[in-house]
């Protein structure tokens, strides 16, 4: 049996913009984009391979969601989605936060 060890390290900055196409006083319904560049350090080995790569890459996403509002607090609820140059992933994560406004 072969054993792999594998690692990687990412380090990300995104812009990202908002639209709310729907608003009242209590609810939003929003989409949005966003899009960046990050620089990875990837390693994997095995008893038998080595393999290194490290590099600059693109990072595209996109977002939707139901906001609740609640006089100085809002409740998020949405899906991300993001898509990753190098090494290539396609990733949808939900999105559940909770914010208050001062």
């Amino acid at each position: 049996m072969l054993g792999l060890i594998s690692t990687l390290s990412v380090r990300a900055g995104m812009v990202n913009v908002y639209y709310d196409y729907i608003r009242s006083k209590n609810f939003a319904m929003y989409i949005g984009s966003g899009i960046g560049i990050d620089y990875y350090e990837l390693t994997m080995k095995t008893w038998t391979d080595y393999y290194e790569d490290s590099g600059y890459s693109c990072i595209l996403g996109g977002y939707t969601g139901l906001t609740f509002i609640m006089d100085k607090f809002s409740i998020d609820l949405g899906i991300n989605y993001y898509y990753v140059d190098k090494p290539e992933t396609n990733t949808f994560a939900p999105k559940i936060s909770v914010r208050y406004a001062f």
